[in-house]
């Protein structure tokens, strides 16, 4: 029983244990944090130097765009008569730390008047940059994408006095060292992650091998669990679901042991009373096998006392009473060998020498009842590890049902060979009699406890449930297979190695 229930157990292979699941969810977890939290971090870090650089351009052009405007003013009033005063604020400009790309004044038509790059002197631009900048009278920014500068930061004011317009400033600013500053970030918060994760990857595998401790030692206790034999406490003492889970595996294993002591002890009782009943059914053929050398024994001393002075007579009269006790004792010694309650011991036995003793004990009953015996034991058949008498009794069982199914005579087969199955070696004994049969309908029913097809006081009901019992007991199978009036088919499947 122990042993199947341990072999189901190691089927289940464990692919995801508690430790890997506790691991791979806090791992993830602390992963999709710190992806969220860096996609934050480097979202808010880009908005912010996005509007420091948008600020200082602003800031930038609006400064610069008070003195160009007070040169066109000047010029206007005839003040001022230097063309160069423009072209010396645009090279100062570009001269500064700024991350400039290009500066320029453009009157309104969108006309360079001062480039930064004097090949663009007279160009005329009409992209829609320079158009949102010419229509706005306020100082504005614009950002595009330039192919050889990349992302651009276009700042522009207008060139302006109430409703007096002479052109408009523009200064475009390189936003390529922000890109570079949230390429850093981004592999510093990576850096940061993988540094993190390592760390709780660490932490967490310690903290989960103290969570899974009691529990392999629990499923480590649970396949050594026997309900034959008892085993020291569990190693666990914590105060949490674990110790809890802990304290009710013990109730558990010590209820099962009780209520397996308890079962074991019925079921001694039921194969007592069977084996019993069993006694019973062959105590006809038992006083026949007693009663034939007593009269013999009887006729002997008859005639010893009618002529004891005849010594040879005497001695040879002597000789068939010993006989005869000896044959008493050897059935009395059967009948007591299988009846007697031994402790159960498993040890090497012959099953061929098993069903003979048997027989021997049937052999008058099966005469007197005209039923033929055909052995067809195989000579090589290895020994299997079992109890003696309660194969015995399993088989004494089978033997009399076979003799009850036969009242008119008939021919009882048992042959015995050596079979593999599911890749182990087998000792199959089957035992064959051309009798009544049993029905289909009864076929599943036939091992029940106190199931009988029998006349009232002819039968317990027992007999093929402890057979069933005591073959399973020792790990092996019995199968059936009849239909009524073309006998019954009881074939036995011991393990060459079981217990």
């Amino acid at each position: 029983m122990d042993s199947k229930n341990i072999n189901q157990n190691d089927k289940f292979h464990l692919r995801w244990t508690l430790k890997i699941k506790f691991i791979t969810f806090i791992t993830l977890l602390i992963v999709v944090i710190m992806i969220f939290n860096g996609m934050f971090i480097i979202i808010r870090e880009k908005r912010l130097l996005m509007a420091k650089i948008e600020n200082e351009s602003t800031a930038l052009v609006k400064s610069l765009a008070i003195p160009v405007t007070n040169v066109f003013l000047y010029k206007e009033v005839g003040l001022l008569h230097e063309e160069e005063l423009l072209e010396n604020y645009i090279s100062q400009l570009m001269e500064e730390k700024y991350p400039i790309l290009y500066a320029m004044i453009l009157d309104n038509e969108n006309r360079v008047l001062v480039h930064s790059d004097l090949k663009k002197f007279g160009s005329i631009y009409n992209d829609p940059i320079s158009e949102n900048a010419l229509r706005s009278w306020q100082t504005i920014t614009q950002k595009y994408h330039d192919k050889n500068w990349g992302d651009v930061l276009d700042a522009s004011a207008p060139l302006a006095i109430s409703s007096k317009r002479w052109g408009t400033l523009r200064i475009g600013f390189s936003l390529e060292p922000i890109q570079a500053r949230i390429q850093r970030l981004y592999w510093e918060i990576l850096g940061l992650t993988l540094g993190i994760v390592l760390l709780a990857f660490f932490i967490v595998n310690i903290l989960s091998r103290k969570l899974t401790a009691p529990l392999s030692i629990l499923i480590t206790e649970m396949k050594k669990t026997s309900v034959e034999q008892e085993r020291q406490p569990l190693a666990i003492h914590s105060s949490d679901e674990i110790g809890y889970l802990a304290c009710a595996f013990e109730d558990m294993r010590e209820r099962l042991i009780n209520s397996h002591r308890e079962l074991k002890q019925a079921q001694d009782q039921l194969i007592r009373a069977e084996k019993l009943a069993s006694i019973g059914r062959l105590s006809s053929g038992v006083a026949h096998e007693i009663n034939n050398p007593l009269n013999g024994m009887q006729n002997c001393i008859r005639m010893i006392l009618e002529e004891p002075e005849n010594r040879e007579q005497t001695g040879r009269y002597l000789e068939l009473i010993d006989e005869g006790l000896q044959k008493i004792e050897s059935v009395v010694q059967k009948l007591l060998d299988y009846s007697r309650k031994d402790p159960i011991m498993y040890e090497k036995v012959d099953v061929n020498h098993s069903l003979k003793k048997m027989l021997e004990l049937l052999e008058y009953k099966f005469s007197k009842q005209n039923i033929n015996i055909e052995l067809q034991l195989d000579d090589n058949l290895p020994l299997i590890r079992g109890d003696a008498h309660l194969l015995e009794q399993a088989f004494l069982n089978l033997m009399i049902n076979a003799y009850d199914a036969m009242p008119e005579g008939g021919t009882l087969t048992i042959r015995t060979k050596q079979t593999t199955r599911k890749r182990r070696k087998f000792v199959t004994v089957v035992i064959q009699d051309t009798g009544e049969g049993i029905p289909e309908s009864e076929l599943t029913r036939i091992f029940d406890p106190f199931y009988t097809t029998k006349d009232v006081g002819e039968g317990t009901g027992l007999g093929l449930s402890v057979c069933q019992g005591i073959i399973e007991n020792h790990q092996g199978e019995i199968f059936v297979k009849s239909k009524a009036g073309q006998g019954a088919v009881f074939t036995i499947f011991l393990p060459v190695k079981s217990k």
